[in-house]
């Protein structure tokens, strides 16, 4: 009975072990989108005289892994709108793809479409949507992108794209107070942070973390709020809020920053200007 339990358990840790194996391969793939491109069409007006433009959407994507990538699927996805959902932008928007090799890039054939009548021109690309390769990394295969037309010349196949500028231009603590409990003190205060497109173009939805961190060039953490920012068109701002903000008086932790778009998902003429940091005044 004894031989049997060890030879049954020497088979299940075998098993596992070759699981593992198969889910994590020595020599991953790692596939990304490693681009979204637009090309001009044509032009045109509709009945209101309002101008609009037919383009193509097209994708790149790269397996930027040491394995072989083997059979997967593309998704191009389009925003319905403001603060909308993204939806499958086509019928035949769901692209195969019979596998990439390490270091490979592939162009996709384009899809057209046009921003008549205000049509949302914001588009998300997500490689292996179907989640049939095991990669290295799972967290970076989408990316996001809008078509910005600067000029209604039918002149040139590429127009140009008006990107957006996101900044922190302003990071306050309002509110303060201050309270006692158990022999320490405690700050009490709001967190508000205005962000502000600086550039031509308009700024997709985007995220703003609240962090804090033991020294001003240390590791942030992100944990203290976060919150989404509408799309902000050129010029325009947005005030967030994070109310009930604690510091225990003596806590490393009194060092605090604004950050816009902290993943870099968003595509802007300046990308050094995203963090503003503050110290828990007199502290």
């Amino acid at each position: 009975m004894k031989k049997t339990i060890v030879g049954g358990m020497l088979g299940f840790l075998l098993l596992a072990a070759a699981a593992i194996a198969l889910q994590a391969p020595a020599n991953p793939p790692d596939l990304v989108v490693s681009k979204i491109s637009f090309q001009k069409v044509e032009s045109g007006q509709d009945s209101d005289g309002h101008t609009y433009w037919i383009f193509n959407a097209i994708v790149s994507i790269k397996n930027q892994g040491s394995g072989k990538a083997g059979p997967f699927h593309v998704l191009l996805e389009r925003n319905n709108g403001s603060g909308g959902a993204f939806q499958v932008a086509c019928q035949t928007c769901t692209m195969a793809v019979s596998g990439l090799a390490a270091g490979q890039e592939l162009t996709l054939e384009p899809r057209q479409f046009n921003n008549a009548n205000n049509a949302p021109s914001t588009f998300r690309a997500t490689v292996d949507s179907d989640h049939a390769v095991v990669e290295g990394s799972e967290s970076n295969n989408s990316k996001t992108e809008t078509f910005f037309p600067l000029t209604i010349s039918d002149t040139g196949t590429a127009p140009q794209l008006a990107l957006p500028d996101l900044t922190v231009t302003t990071f306050d603590f309002l509110n303060i107070t201050t309270s006692s409990a158990r022999g320490k003190t405690y700050v009490h205060f709001d967190l508000v942070a205005t962000v502000k497109n600086l550039g031509p173009g308009k700024a997709p939805e985007s995220t703003l973390f609240f962090e804090r961190a033991l020294s001003p060039k240390g590791s942030y953490d992100p944990t203290v709020a976060v919150f989404t920012v509408p799309p902000l068109a050129a010029g325009a701002q947005s005030v967030q809020t994070k109310t009930g903000a604690v510091y225990e008086v003596g806590s490393e932790l009194k060092f605090y920053r604004a950050d816009i778009d902290p993943y870099n998902k968003i595509k802007e003429t300046n990308e050094d200007n995203n963090k503003l940091p503050k110290t828990v005044p007199g502290y």
